[in-house]
């Protein structure tokens, strides 16, 4: 199938014309920026490449701590299940305007089917949402021609049986460039230009592909890609956000602020009172061991320390108490029970509190992993899945527009340039199925039932439109007849 559109793009003969004839294309401000984003900060933080320095909580304080947080199970738990209900989701690829247009549609549908051929479909928009936790994601496509509709397209192919012709890039491995005076900017740099962490074997001053040069970043060695190498890759990123004006340091926040860094302190102080609980439990489980000897006798002394170390394991707490002369029961051993009345407070620490306030970020509730009362008609449990619904909604959204952008805006692009078909003349979009598309066909299923006769619980109904039942006091819309 081929499109043509020999018609202009949309806003291309629509410009000022000068005196002389020519046409003025300039944009407001020649296109730029009212103030460079690094001149907004009181001071600046750079290296000798001038790239945004990392700006994550967890990796500015400990990046062992970083890669520690990710294997928490009750944190893997909430990140897994926010990412798997979104890849599960069905998805489709229509004109952005809605388009009525066949031609349209037709190409909409070779777009569908050139998706659905890229290898592990499922987990490659799962893998976009490791983004969610370090706040940016990329992945990276091994481009390679396949047959779909007797025409050779190009789009990510393996190249053998354990290569999916994709592999996940970590948010930890790129790095955006700083502005800097033209005069300091390599050639052919710009500001935000991505980059890719490289390791021990380039040097600085190494050429990759023969274009451009391995250049010193904030930590280890990048590797900054060219417009043309930045279309071969998708980069998803989650929450952008300014930083405050006396903290240049996190400037690079403006590419993606994930999970991790929003919730690394709580968690410190979820792994200090497990370690003090740890601790307690070790000590005082055996309880406290008084061991007597007689006072003022530094030979009772040493044997009963001697004694009471042989004894024990080394785990339990000894008490060494002298007794005075005189005193009965100089030679003895008396264990005290500590009380385990602490525990009950620093394990509800633990999981009520630390547990919750972490589990409730991520999810936006808890009653979708554990149980809890939400007492009789309260509702409670509708607003916590509705609250779920919410999040799962803006994570499928914010997956919508990269998919778009930086997966078949790529498809698009590169088979123009290498000749498989024309420019479409429009922007397709790619939809992630967020509402039941089935609520239609099950009322007029319901409709029909109940023409005949058939009863159902009034319940059931509300739940399947969303809403509902009003409660006797509540005023309610007038019908205009009754079935």
């Amino acid at each position: 199938m081929e499109i043509r559109n020999q018609s202009l793009m949309p806003g291309v003969a629509v410009g000022k014309r000068l005196s002389d004839g020519r046409i003025d294309w300039s944009p407001p401000n020649s296109g730029r920026y009212l103030v460079q984003h690094v001149d907004t900060f009181m001071n600046r933080y750079s290296s000798l490449a001038s790239v945004y320095r990392d700006y994550d909580e967890a990796l500015l304080i400990s990046r062992d701590n970083a890669r520690f947080m990710r294997n928490d199970v009750g944190i893997r738990e909430c990140l897994d299940s926010r990412q798997r209900s979104v890849a599960l989701l069905d998805w489709r690829i229509e004109p952005e305007s809605g388009g009525t247009q066949p031609s349209q549609h037709e190409f909409c549908a070779l777009l569908e089917r050139i998706c659905r051929r890229i290898s592990h479909f499922t987990e490659y928009r799962r893998t976009c949402q490791q983004a969610i936790w370090y706040g940016k994601y990329g992945i990276q496509h091994r481009w390679g021609a396949q047959v779909i509709n007797d025409r050779s397209v190009y789009l990510p192919t393996p190249r053998h049986q354990d290569d999916w012709g994709w592999r996940p890039i970590s948010g930890d491995k790129l790095v955006f460039r700083q502005q800097r005076p033209d005069r300091d900017m390599p050639p052919g740099s710009y500001e935000g230009q991505l980059g890719i962490r490289v390791g021990g074997n380039y040097q600085i001053g190494d050429v990759i592909h023969g274009r451009w040069k391995v250049e010193p970043t904030d930590f280890g060695l990048g590797y900054f890609l060219s417009p043309a190498e930045r279309r071969l890759m998708l980069v998803h990123k989650h929450q952008i956000e300014d930083a405050a004006y006396e903290d240049g340091l996190r400037a690079g926040a403006i590419y993606g602020v994930g999970i991790r860094s929003v919730i690394y302190w709580e968690w410190v102080q979820k792994q200090e009172t497990m370690a003090f609980l740890m601790e307690f439990l070790e000590r005082m489980a055996g309880g406290i061991q008084v061991w007597k000897y007689p006072q003022g006798n530094q030979q009772a002394h040493d044997e009963t320390k001697a004694a009471a170390e042989n004894y024990n394991s080394g785990q339990e707490h000894i008490l060494l108490v002298p007794v005075p002369t005189g005193d009965v029961g100089q030679y003895g051993i008396e264990v005290i029970d500590p009380g385990f009345n602490g525990v009950d407070t620093l394990h509800s620490l633990l999981t009520e509190y630390f547990g919750r306030r972490i589990k409730r970020y991520i999810l936006g509730q808890v009653l979708s992993s554990e149980s809890d009362a939400t007492g009789l008609g309260s509702g409670v449990a509708d607003l916590h899945q509705n609250t779920l619904l919410q999040i799962l909604k803006s994570d499928a959204t914010g997956l919508e527009e990269t998919l778009t952008g930086d997966l078949l805006e790529s498809l698009i692009r590169i088979n123009v340039q290498k000749g498989v078909w024309m420019d479409p003349g429009f922007r397709p979009r790619f939809v992630i199925e967020t509402e039941d598309a089935e609520v239609d066909k099950k009322l007029q299923a319901w409709t029909s039932l109940m023409d005949r006769g058939v009863k159902f619980r009034l319940s059931d109904l509300y739940e399947l439109v969303g809403a509902s039942m009003p409660s006797p006091n509540e005023s309610v819309n007038e019908t205009s007849g009754k079935r």
